[in-house]
């Protein structure tokens, strides 16, 4: 079986939790407050057929490419990254690719970063325009980018597995059909 509950998506939804008076008196962009009510109900759960897990997947990637945009820019100050920043130097490749692969790093880093920014402790929150700032632009875009514009946004529908039989390079079908299983729909990370 496969563990599907993200603790890292825990830790957000309980930040979110602790920031929810403030955001909410602090942000007009209404797209920022359904994605904040959306992933406030999110149990952590990363269930193929979740949106909420597919919107929290992509307001992270959203809020970590804004952050490393203000460290390169600032790139005496990319300590705040961490490691993060490490692995990004000199790639490259599109950031929300980097980023995507790293998830299982920058959770922490993430966090840590908005925690830090709530406390006014954090030179890439501050130069983001702050917190609320910072969580209403990625929310927002994260909202209308991705999250509503597909019938498709869930969990799911980003991470599948790929099932080939191993004859089928060898016989005349196109890739996925003829004996191989095609794809499905996986939970998890």
């Amino acid at each position: 079986l496969v563990n599907v509950r993200s603790c890292a998506a825990n830790d957000f939804v309980d930040f979110l939790k602790v920031i929810k008076e403030e955001f909410f008196r602090r942000v007009k962009d209404e797209n920022a407050k359904l994605t904040f009510m959306t992933l406030e109900s999110f149990d952590g759960v990363l269930h193929k057929n979740s949106r909420p897990a597919h919107l929290y997947r992509v307001v992270t990637v959203e809020l970590m490419m804004n952050l490393v945009d203000i460290a390169i820019k600032f790139s005496d100050k990319n300590a705040e990254l961490g490691h993060t920043y490490g692995l990004l130097s000199g790639a490259s490749f599109s950031k929300f690719k980097i980023i995507s692969a790293m998830q299982g790093q920058y959770h922490r880093n993430l966090q840590q970063i908005l925690v830090d920014g709530l406390e006014l402790r954090s030179y890439l929150v501050e130069h983001a325009g702050g917190l609320y700032k910072l969580l209403e632009i990625a929310f927002s875009k994260a909202w209308l980018k991705y999250f509503i514009r597909s019938t498709e946004a869930a969990w799911g529908s980003v991470h599948k597995l790929h099932l080939a039989h191993p004859m089928s390079e060898k016989l005349p079908f196109p890739k996925g059909s003829g004996l191989d299983a095609g794809e499905l729909r996986m939970g998890g990370d």
